[in-house]
């Protein structure tokens, strides 16, 4: 059986989880050295005087944890790639040793007027710890591939 997702099985309204995944301090700090190296995702002592407290995952690898877990969704063949992120908004920090999860929701979908073999479709994504708290959320279009062109008109 083919459990693929392709455009015409996407329902707005649905609601699907992806994780968890658990970000090591080891992560945070490595990606961090490279990345964005502000005292308070590099260094714990810096980061225990700061405004947060303790350390914290920088933006970008929380974004990179979303699309890790959006990846693990079965769309390889059908996925055609980003149109838009809108909204990103990071609501809490993330720490260390966090297990984060998406929460994605398909808001809305329409066919392509010049390329019927795929359609647009609009999602909430929104990733939680591991006390359901919402630390980042964003609005994301897609283009995907129809599994038969022609077959769906929305």
């Amino acid at each position: 059986m083919d459990d693929s997702i392709f455009f015409e099985d996407v329902v707005p309204g649905r609601k699907l989880r992806i994780g968890p995944y658990r970000l090591t301090k080891e992560e945070v700090i490595e990606f961090s050295r490279k990345w964005n190296p502000l005292p308070f995702h590099v260094d714990e002592d810096a980061a225990k005087q700061s405004i947060y407290g303790g350390l914290t995952a920088p933006g970008t690898i929380i974004l990179a944890v979303r699309t890790l877990l959006l990846d693990r969704l079965p769309m390889r063949e059908s996925m055609l790639g980003t149109v838009v992120w809108d909204d990103v908004r990071f609501l809490k920090p993330v720490r260390p040793e966090d297990e984060l999860t998406v929460e994605l929701e398909w808001l809305e979908k329409r066919v392509s007027k010049s390329k019927p073999d795929r359609g647009l479709v609009k999602m909430r994504v929104t990733l939680l710890n591991q006390r359901e708290e919402a630390v980042m959320s964003h609005f994301d279009t897609i283009m995907m591939r129809l599994r038969k062109p022609g077959s769906q008109t929305v």
